[in-house]
């Protein structure tokens, strides 16, 4: 499930066989009750603000047992920097607005191990693993500007404002010779 119908097109043309749904994780899910084994969220969660309803209707739609998974950045560690860096040198030259997160504004209870844990006990889920970790990527600029480009949703860009943030990001990268990016992964089980 995507917001974005262009995230979707890109989808089906890489994954076959897969049901792809246009939808809002924020808002109920077109799914039934107790649907699914997993529930997977790779660099979604610290784009969504407060949290509760998307978690809610996460434990709605999953069986008793089933698994929640999800990745999101951790860009406030001080290893982050130069990654967040690049992605405003980015957004700037396209004249696009920060994601929330790069402005403090995802839910904190994200960046707060015990906080975290007792929201997912709140909605239904028990934590079964919750681990902090950096990827680390030697710097390519044009492979960084490709996942930059595929891993946040920036919005659209038209060609000229495309144009101006591969520029911006190439050119602060071309100084950068290795970059990391701080992430967490949790999976929870939901017990309720």
């Amino acid at each position: 499930m995507d917001l974005s119908p262009a995230e979707l097109r890109l989808a089906r043309e890489r994954v076959r066989g897969a049901t792809l749904v246009e939808g809002d994780s924020t808002a109920p899910l077109p799914f039934d009750d107790r649907s699914f084994d997993w529930v997977v969220s790779h660099l979604v969660v610290m784009l969504l603000g407060a949290l509760d309803d998307t978690f809610s209707e996460a434990a709605r739609v999953l069986k008793r047992g089933g698994k929640l998974a999800f990745v999101f950045d951790d860009l406030g560690r001080a290893d982050g920097a130069t990654y967040v860096e690049l992605m405003r040198a980015g957004l700037a030259a396209a004249g696009r607005e920060q994601p929330a997160h790069f402005r403090g504004a995802a839910d904190a209870r994200l960046y707060d191990a015990a906080a975290l844990e007792t929201f997912l006990e709140d909605v239904g889920f028990r934590t079964i693993a919750h681990h902090r970790f950096a990827v680390g990527m030697h710097v390519d600029a044009d492979d960084l500007w490709a996942f930059m480009h595929a891993s946040y949703p920036i919005g659209e860009l038209d060609g000229h404002e495309l144009d101006a943030a591969k520029r911006a990001v190439l050119a602060r990268a071309a100084e950068v010779q290795e970059l990391h990016i701080p992430l967490q992964l949790v999976i929870a089980e939901r017990f309720a």
